[in-house]
């Protein structure tokens, strides 16, 4: 039973449910198929090729799986942003329970998460070595990325939907009150340019270590639109077309919800003001007098509307590229498969027969001992929207209208009173001994004071956030959209040399 139990639980192993990998043929195979071919030389009436010796499949067995390289990053990855994502929910039930602030583990696990992810993809690059190619393709990526970002950050909100000079002020604000409340001297002279600076080097070195998985999506991609049903190399996995061009045009229809004359302007009322002065986003209509309007006398879209869109959009990118995770790793393993039924083909009667086992052999080992390492190329770029959108959450105070759902439900019912009483500091206290109510008071006084010097505010966090979603869609649709474009003038080149 616990044995059941722990092979439904095991996430990481059930995304490798059901691949399957290739066998090289035998050298009984191998010298039949090349007898054949020798016969056929020698026969100049007969124009029909042999058939080349079967690759046999068999299913990705677990075990085999632990011996490889990056497993153990590959398992950590799945099970960090597993209960990254638990603990972030379970927290955020409890707030809404209480009504009041909580203790920001749900944060801490994500970053942690966020965190790991990067760790593992400069670890692949570091294995690479810093002379192969794919190394400097990510640094000339990074670089290239790095002044592309520091250019966008420099654009007025009305065309990309995050404003840094405003980030900039409330990060300024939040460094003076913190300085302040602790008798010490704010630091001058820092002016905006260096967070931008600072966003962009970030942007590039995300770039930089997601370029090769991008890239590698890509090729899946037109490897998958190009094979068609009747083929023998069409795997059960393969799944629609339609699906396989919605996630890569995701991060695309995603991206473009950050650009204003695309998206916003179209949608929102050009009237749009803060219904409080505390408020974050603009979610009632002005009147003529200047007045906020925030009954619902006509239908609108606010911004806290839009934002849970733009939440509903990152969260609709992770889930649809880990649903389509296991074909893609099929065709990862298909490719390694074309391969060696090619070279198979162009084996001469003269030729080698050793060399050509051994071709076969080697394309199909290292295709099956790099699986782990695609498959973290391809689930950590897949998480990291999650991430971000559970930080918009949280951080920029945003909702998505779940809690205040609930709370209406429960309203209704009567229920919220149960909810939200619970023992006071007050009462807990008197359970003590009088001993200790004094040092407790002073440490719960301490401990409140350093949670009030909050430096990042939500009006600070909500610009920073939305450009790491905005930059981590349409940098992946860019560098993808370009390696479709290789890939296909790759396979022209090739069809029209035979």
């Amino acid at each position: 039973m616990l044995t059941k139990m722990y092979a439904i639980c095991n996430i990481p192993h059930q995304l490798f449910n059901r691949l399957q990998i290739s066998l090289p043929p035998t050298k009984e195979e191998l010298e039949k198929y090349y007898s054949a071919q020798t016969k056929r030389t020698k026969k100049t009436s007969s124009k029909q090729r042999p058939d080349p010796p079967q690759i046999l499949r068999i299913k990705v067995s677990e075990g085999q799986l632990h011996r490889h390289a990056f497993y153990d990053e590959y398992y950590a990855v799945i099970v960090i942003a597993s209960c990254a994502l638990v603990n972030f929910f379970l927290i955020e039930t409890y707030a809404c329970m209480r009504a009041k602030p909580t203790i920001e583990l749900g944060i801490c696990t994500t970053l942690i998460a966020i965190f790991y992810i990067f760790w593992c993809k400069a670890q692949i690059i570091w294995a690479q070595g810093w002379a192969s190619i794919e190394v400097k393709l990510c640094v000339m990526m990074g670089l290239f990325a790095f002044f592309a970002a520091f250019f966008l950050l420099f654009l007025p909100p009305s065309v990309l939907d995050f404003d840094m000079e405003e980030a900039f002020n409330e990060i300024s604000r939040g460094f003076e009150t913190f300085f302040t409340k602790l008798d010490l001297v704010a630091p001058s002279g820092i002016t905006s340019v260096l967070l931008k600076f600072a966003l962009a080097l970030f942007a590039g070195a995300q770039t930089c270590l997601f370029f090769l998985p991008s890239w590698r999506f890509a090729r899946c991609y037109c490897d998958m639109i190009s094979m068609k049903p009747t083929e023998p190399n069409h795997s059960m996995l393969q799944p629609s077309k339609l699906l396989l061009h919605l996630n890569f045009f995701m991060p695309l229809l995603a991206a473009i919800c950050w650009v204003c004359p695309l998206s916003k302007d179209l949608l929102l009322p050009a009237n749009l003001i803060k219904c409080e002065e505390t408020d974050i986003t603009q979610d009632c209509i002005s009147n003529i007098d200047g007045d906020s309007n925030d009954h619902g006398a006509q239908f609108f879209v606010t911004e806290a509307a839009w934002d849970r869109f733009r939440f509903g959009a990152l969260i609709g990118v992770c889930t649809l590229r880990m649903y389509l995770m296991r074909a893609h790793l099929q065709s990862f393993l298909d490719s390694a498969r074309i391969s060696a039924i090619k070279a198979l083909q162009k084996l001469q009667p003269n030729g080698n027969l050793a060399s050509a086992d051994n071709d076969v052999s080697r394309k199909l080992r290292h295709h099956y001992q790099y699986l782990c390492v695609v498959a973290l190329q391809y689930v950590g770029p897949s998480m990291y929207p999650l991430m971000i959108a559970l930080l918009m959450k949280r951080q920029a105070m945003s909702s998505w209208g779940i809690c205040e759902s609930a709370k209406h439900g429960l309203r209704q019912l009567g229920v919220p009173d149960m909810w939200k009483n619970s023992t006071n500091s007050t009462t807990a206290l008197l359970l003590l001994p009088e001993s200790l109510k004094h040092n407790v008071m002073d440490f719960a006084l301490k401990v409140q004071d350093v949670r009030s010097l909050s430096i990042a505010s939500p009006a600070f966090n909500r610009p920073l956030l939305n450009f790491l979603g905005f930059w981590y869609c349409a940098m992946w649709f860019c560098i993808s959209a370009l390696g479709v474009v290789y890939f296909r003038a790759e396979k022209s080149k090739f069809t029209k040399r035979q």
